[in-house]
This record gives C-alpha cells, sequence and structure tokens, in this order.
C-alpha cells in the first residue's frame, strides 16, 4: 500500500496510507542513525560511502541522543553522512520506496467571507468577517458541495435549479457551517484552491479556531496528527500568514499551475486563467461589490462561489497538474511539500537511488559558500550559447535541436561528484587546447591530493586517455571507468521516459494516455531538473565545477553541430567563437 504522507511525532513516525478501505495510519519507529568514516580505513565497517569510503554507523534510540551526538561530531569536524536526513524519509524510504503512488483523495474549494464597511476586507491577521459560503468539488466522487449561510432578512427565495449543480445545505449560522466543513473534510487527503495557501486555507482555520475552538481546529488535520501551525512567510515587503496542516496536505493549485506551465501568464488571476484555457466556463460577474451581491441576490451568490471550484475542476481535467504531482513525488519516494520547491525532489531520489541500487551512503549537505569572482562580486555559472546571426539572404539554414543537452552532457563527461578527479586552472581554454593537442602548458590540480602539476596540453590528453578520464568544456576531469551515480539515474530515467513515451503510443483510451503522458512528462521534469540543482549551493551534491562543466560541454556540444553544420553546407569546419555566426 501506498503512502499519503509521514511525520515525526516525538519518539515515532506515523505515516497515513491510502488503500482501498480508506485511510490508515501506521506507526514505525523512527531511524535515528548517521555513518562517520573508519579512522583505519583496511576495517570494514559494513558501509561505503558513495566515494568509497569506508564508514561506520552509529544508532541511536532518541532523537534526543542522536542530536546530542550528531552536535559532537560537528563540533569535532568529524566529516558526517546522512545525519541530516529527518527520520521520517528514511522510514519512507526503507518501507515505501519504488511503490505506486495511490489515488488520493482530491478536494477542490472556495470561500466566500461576509463584510463590515466600517472594518474594511477580512484578513488573515484580521479574521473577523463570518464565512458565508463554501464550495467543495470531491473529485474521488464526483460530487460537489456547498454549505451557506443566508444574509440577515432574507426572504427565503432560492433558486431550486443550483441542486442540479451541487448537493447545498443552507445553514443557519457560520457554526453548523463550519461543522459541516470539517465533516467534508474528513475523508479528503489533499485540500486545494486558488491562492488558497494565503486566503482560504489560513482563514478556514482561523475562523475554525475562533468560532470552534481548537479541538476543532485540530481536525484538520490527519487524527494523531498535530493540530494545524501558522506560520509567517517572508515576501516581498510583507509577512502573510500560511497555515501548515499535518498528515492531511493543504496546496495552492496556483502554485502547480506556475511550476508546470512552460509559459508565463500575463495574469494569474483566477478570472483570466479560465478565459484563457476554459472559455466555456468563465468566472461569473457582478455588478457592485460582493458584499451586495449577497444580501441582493443570494442565489447568484452561492452560484458564483459554486463556479470557482467549477473551474478548478476544469483545470485539473485539462492539465492534471494534481495527478502529476502525485507521481511525481511517489517516484522520488518524497513528500508533497517537496513539489513545489526545487531541490528536495532530486536530493531524495539520488539518496535512494544508492541506498537501493548500489548500496552507498551520501554525505550531509555542506553550508554554503558564497563564491565571488576577481571583483568580488557573486559568481554566476555561465549561461546558454547564443551566437550572433550573420545578416543577410541565405538560400540554406540549419536548425538543429540536440536532445535533452544538458542531462546529455552530464551523462557523456561523466558529471558526478565521486568521479571528479581534478581541476585545470586554465579552464576552458584547457579543454580547448587539449582537444588540439597543442604544446600550451596547462596545470592541472587533482583532487584527491590537491596537488598541482604542469604539463603541455597534448602530454595530459595522453596521460586522460591512458587513465580513461575526460575533460570537460570547463576543464574539469572526471573518471569514466565507472558510471558515476548521477550520470547512471540520468540513464535509468532516459529509458524510463522512453518506455512510458512509447505506452503513450500504443494505449487504447483517452485516461490510459493520459496517465503515461503525465509519467512521460514526470521524468522529462526530473531529467531538467538535475542540471539546475548541481548549481543550487544548498544542494547535497553542489560543486561549481559539476554546473560549470554541463554548460561549457553543452555550449562545446554545440558549437561542434554547428561546425559540422557549416562543413555539410559550404565543405568547411569553422568553430564558432562566441560571437561568430555559423556560417
Amino acid at each position: 500500500m501506498s503512502y499519503i504522507s509521514a511525520i515525526r511525532k516525538g519518539d515515532e513516525v506515523i505515516i497515513w496510507e491510502r488503500t482501498e478501505n480508506g485511510r490508515e495510519a501506521k506507526v514505525y519507529q523512527p531511524i535515528y542513525e548517521f555513518y562517520t568514516e573508519e579512522e583505519d580505513q583496511t576495517i570494514d565497517g559494513g558501509y561505503r560511502s558513495i566515494y568509497g569510503h569506508r564508514l561506520r554507523k552509529h544508532e541511536f534510540k532518541t532523537w534526543h541522543d542522536f542530536n546530542a551526538a550528531r552536535q559532537d561530531s560537528i563540533s569535532s569536524d568529524v566529516p558526517l553522512y546522512e545525519s541530516d536526513i529527518p527520520s521520517e524519509m528514511k522510514v519512507l524510504s526503507k518501507h515505501y520506496y519504488n511503490v505506486p503512488a495511490p489515488k488520493l483523495h482530491v478536494t477542490f474549494f472556495d470561500i466566500e467571507v461576509d463584510y463590515n464597511p466600517h472594518i474594511g476586507h477580512a484578513t488573515i491577521e484580521n479574521p473577523y468577517a463570518p464565512i458565508n459560503s463554501v464550495a467543495l468539488y470531491h473529485e474521488w466522487c464526483d460530487r460537489t458541495v456547498v454549505y451557506c449561510v443566508p444574509p440577515s432578512g432574507w426572504d427565503g427565495k432560492f433558486d431550486e435549479s443550483l441542486h442540479e449543480l451541487a448537493d447545498i445545505t443552507i445553514c443557519d449560522n457560520e457554526t453548523n457551517l463550519l461543522l459541516n466543513l470539517i465533516v467534508e473534510f474528513e475523508d479528503s487527503d489533499v485540500i486545494a484552491g486558488w491562492f488558497s495557501d494565503f486566503f482560504d486555507t489560513p482563514y478556514v482555520c482561523k475562523r475554525i479556531e475562533r468560532v470552534l475552538g481548537e479541538r476543532f481546529l485540530k481536525k484538520m488535520s490527519f487524527d494523531n496528527a498535530p493540530k494545524p501551525r501558522f506560520r509567517e512567510v517572508p515576501q516581498y515587503n510583507n509577512k502573510p500568514t500560511v497555515c501548515d496542516l499535518a498528515g492531511r496536505i493543504n496546496t495552492d493549485y496556483l502554485d502547480l499551475f506556475k511550476k508546470y506551465e512552460e509559459k508565463g501568464r500575463r495574469s494569474y488571476k483566477l478570472a483570466s486563467i479560465a478565459d484563457e484555457e476554459l472559455p466555456h466556463l468563465p468566472k461569473l460577474t457582478y455588478k457592485g461589490s460582493l458584499h451586495k451581491l449577497y444580501n441582493e441576490n443570494f442565489s447568484y451568490f452561492v452560484r458564483y462561489n459554486i463556479r470557482d471550484t467549477e473551474i478548478l475542476k476544469g483545470l485539473e481535467q485539462k492539465f492534471g497538474y494534481m495527478a502529476l504531482s502525485n507521481e511525481l513525488y511517489h517516484s522520488s519516494t518524497g513528500l508533497f511539500k517537496h513539489v513545489t520547491g526545487t531541490l528536495k525532489l532530486a536530493d531524495h531520489a539520488i539518496i535512494n537511488y544508492c541506498h537501493h541500487e548500489i548500496d552507498a551512503r551520501v554525505p550531509d549537505t555542506k553550508r554554503p559558500e558564497i563564491e565571488v569572482d576577481e571583483d568580488g562580486n557573486k559568481k554566476k555559472i555561465k549561461g546558454a550559447l547564443v551566437l550572433s546571426p550573420k545578416v543577410g539572404m541565405h538560400d540554406w539554414i540549419a536548425g538543429i535541436d540536440i536532445k535533452s543537452l544538458y542531462p546529455s552532457s552530464i551523462i557523456s563527461i561523466n558529471i558526478s561528484p565521486e568521479t571528479l578527479r581534478g581541476q585545470f586552472t586554465e579552464c576552458q581554454k584547457a579543454s580547448k587546447e587539449i582537444a588540439k593537442g597543442s604544446l600550451v602548458p596547462l596545470t592541472f590540480t587533482f583532487e584527491e591530493n590537491d596537488y598541482p602539476l604542469t604539463l603541455p596540453a597534448s602530454e595530459w590528453r595522453e596521460r586522460f586517455k591512458d587513465l580513461n578520464w575526460s575533460v570537460s568544456g570547463y576543464g574539469t576531469a572526471f573518471d569514466q571507468n565507472v558510471r558515476g551515480i548521477i550520470p547512471s539515474i540520468l540513464i535509468e530515467w532516459f529509458n524510463t521516459r522512453k518506455q512510458h513515451q512509447k505506452k503513450k503510443g500504443t494505449a487504447e483510451d483517452k485516461e490510459e494516455k493520459g496517465y503515461y503522458d503525465r509519467l512521460q512528462y514526470i521524468y522529462k521534469i526530473k531529467l531538467n531538473s538535475t542540471y539546475g540543482a548541481l548549481n543550487n549551493p544548498f544542494f547535497r551534491f553542489h560543486d561549481t565545477r559539476m554546473g560549470e562543466s554541463t554548460t561549457a560541454t553543452g555550449q562545446t556540444i554545440l558549437r561542434h553541430q554547428c561546425a559540422k553544420a557549416n562543413e555539410v553546407l559550404t565543405g568547411e569546419y569553422v568553430w564558432p567563437e562566441k560571437d561568430d555566426g555559423c556560417g
């Protein structure tokens, strides 16, 4: 059975599963452990690092003992392995690695709140206004539900045709509305809205806390989980309040939409997105204020509330971003919250590959160091190659598309932390001179002992041939004798993506095609995100030389392709420099 989410609560790990019979909480003993290098490397402690070091395992019964030993090791500058991986992630890796994603129970929802013109619009910081309508769409059972409170002095008139769109319950007051809402959320694994992280979810939790009390607020989380936690998020000049549920996943569909959309939008308001993507479901309009609509046309006010959930349903049916996210975080044995980040899914994918496929342990993440250039400015990775076109009319124009350029560069050079063998001081110049086999002297510093050695480029070329080392476009040497961890993972992802693309092509119905299309797209995301992770100083395996090597090697491949295209068209192999065209 697969999991929904996981947390550590005291000295136990709780993992919630979604099974055919419902949702079930399982309790595991936390894994409190880390590894250190054996002082005598001739002693086999039973474990090895990705670098081949022999390791000793240290296990603890409580978090307090684990943390005390970890801090002592850090204070003594002892290199640590896997001490910074949360215990719940270790438990997930042990019990749920490669387990298929479950069919999550997803609920899309939208709330409307009252308004007092003397106070102004309600905020999370001042949630004074009652919720007067909430619409929910339960995706797993294709059911729309509305709970609403009519305005004071309501004449009782209501458009009965709305009952064809949703199961509508008119409540006496907000207390009844909130109690019903809690019941509706009970079987939801995921709740999501549009801009819901910064309004709908925290506002609902604030109103429950204010009207019903903390005992009912706790019900917004899963059973046995801690109560929801409010926190401020630094954002530009503001610090808006969000609310994290425990166990139950709360996410913002707006964030998923931004993550997966390849093009930017002029506006991310739901009305604008609906106009562009779902013209048959435009966001409803009204004259005056929403407060006026509520008091003067209660039926249309409820219809307006329902429409937002219809739009969210329509977006998911068209794009499947929630289903995509579900597959994505399970493919790395991660958590849903990792989906909108940039590092965690890549980190856990590599960690789990090392554990389960090659039985190796990874080092702790190093504290990032800000690298500066010779002028003292923050160093940046060189970007993509941009060549100036040759102005004029041309009889022939060639277009070249390199499939997955950066992942292919990583694989071809075998770029990985444990295969890195050293760096030429001359960087990109070294790569060019070695390719030519010139007599230009080049200085190479070996990674193993930090020893610098200067030899002619031609001699380095022969030495590296004998050693079976490659030189990246940035002048970094990588060992080709054993396939590196990162290239191995990328090759596996390449092959898996091809399999899903093939199955998509032979699928017999739309649902099956959509399923395999999501799966192949997941691996496209994973392939491309690995390069981005390499360049992030907070990434566990970050090394600027690996990021620079990937970019510079990609540039070298593109220049070679330009030169070959020129050779086909003109008979001359012309190597384009940075500002030269391709002929």
